[in-house]
């Protein structure tokens, strides 16, 4: 089931030569710093899979998800570690009515942004040469 913010939710791609694993740690910590930042809601790490972290969006109280996304880690052949990744479509793990889910949505859209912005700020410190792009159609500044 697909939700009104769908179409409109940021996507993140880089390239960095970090190392997987090391990536996926930097990843983590990020999520954890956001997490830190919002009074009403917070970045959860919710496990990894071979090559994929997942994380979930969480009211501080109720711990509710209110979205979900996947952050997907592969080496390349060239050496280079490419990093990918998109709010999910589907409703949050756990799920929800789709009347809360359209009201709760933006927020954790929002600290999505938040947390491509500063994973691509991280990876901009630990590798200068990393390239970062966060594609948001549905933001206007």
């Amino acid at each position: 089931m697909s939700t009104p913010f769908a179409g409109h939710a940021p996507t993140f791609r880089a390239q960095t030569c970090i190392a997987p694993d090391r990536m996926a740690h930097l990843a983590r910590d990020i999520s954890e710093e956001v997490h830190g930042g919002f009074p009403r809601a917070f970045i959860q790490f919710d496990g990894a899979s071979p090559g994929q972290l997942s994380f979930s969006v969480r009211t501080r109280l109720t711990r509710t998800a209110l979205m979900t996304f996947d952050l997907d880690i592969t080496q390349r052949i060239d050496g280079f570690t490419s990093l990918r990744s998109t709010v999910c479509d589907a409703m949050p793990r756990g799920g929800q009515a789709p009347y809360l889910a359209s009201l709760t949505r933006p927020l954790g859209v929002e600290i999505y942004r938040r947390y491509t912005r500063e994973l691509a700020s991280a990876l901009a410190r630990f590798d200068p040469l990393s390239t970062a792009v966060i594609v948001d159609p549905g933001h206007r500044p």
